[in-house]
């Protein structure tokens, strides 16, 4: 029987909100409408706003809206624009120990690796090509004949326990992950590889006491 390890991208594989790095790259010299949304969605106001409409809608504002920023584009102009992407801005900023680690599991037949991130599909897409793993999710963009319509047609954010469940056994050899909401995922692993920046630091270690978890930290 195989044993599932689960890894997650952003700030996990790499110290990078994939998403809205992607965008800030791709978009920064060519859509002066990105230019200013990516000020605004960086001010305390907005930052406000969005945490009450997470919190009463379960609607992530910020993120709808840039999503909006990519429609018109080919799924293969966004893929070709994220190979660039990850050999400019994601290989430097990669977390060396977690895509160690990852790469030494993956030497051994009996081990599968999982991918799980929410995410976009072409981003997943390209890092799955780089790292050994057996599969990979990811929320999707919608298309129609190929052009993305600026929305997405599915949504891993809070969701990820969702989609493995649905798929895979509901308990895991090892979850590896910086994400505070993969609660649910950490509860099903034997073993529990956290990823710890300054900023998380003092909430993981009240998690943990909570829970009475021992966990590997991994500090970043």
């Amino acid at each position: 029987m195989n044993r599932i390890y689960i890894f997650d991208i952003c700030g996990t594989l790499y110290r990078s909100n994939t998403t809205f790095d992607f965008l800030e790259y791709f978009l920064k010299d060519t859509n002066i409408y990105y230019r200013y949304y990516n000020i605004l969605r960086k001010t305390i106001v907005w930052r406000l706003f969005n945490k009450i409409a997470v919190k009463l809608l379960r609607m992530d504002m910020t993120r709808i809206i840039a999503l909006c920023f990519l429609k018109g584009y080919t799924y293969d102009e966004l893929k070709d624009a994220a190979q660039s992407f990850y050999n400019e801005y994601l290989i430097p900023h990669q977390n060396v120990k977690v895509i160690d680690s990852l790469k030494s599991l993956s030497l051994d037949p009996h081990n599968k690796i999982i991918i799980v991130s929410a995410t976009l599909d072409f981003i997943a897409d390209i890092i799955s090509r780089h790292v050994p793993c057996q599969s990979c999710y990811s929320s999707q963009l919608a298309y129609q004949n190929g052009v993305c319509q600026g929305k997405l047609s599915v949504d891993l954010l809070g969701r990820k326990v969702e989609k493995i469940f649905a798929d895979f056994e509901r308990y895991f050899e090892g979850v590896y992950t910086d994400d505070l909401s993969d609660m649910t995922l950490l509860e099903k692993a034997k073993e529990k590889n956290i990823i710890v920046y300054p900023k998380t630091k003092e909430k993981w270690e009240r998690l943990l006491k909570k829970k009475g978890w021992n966990a590997n930290i991994i500090a970043c």
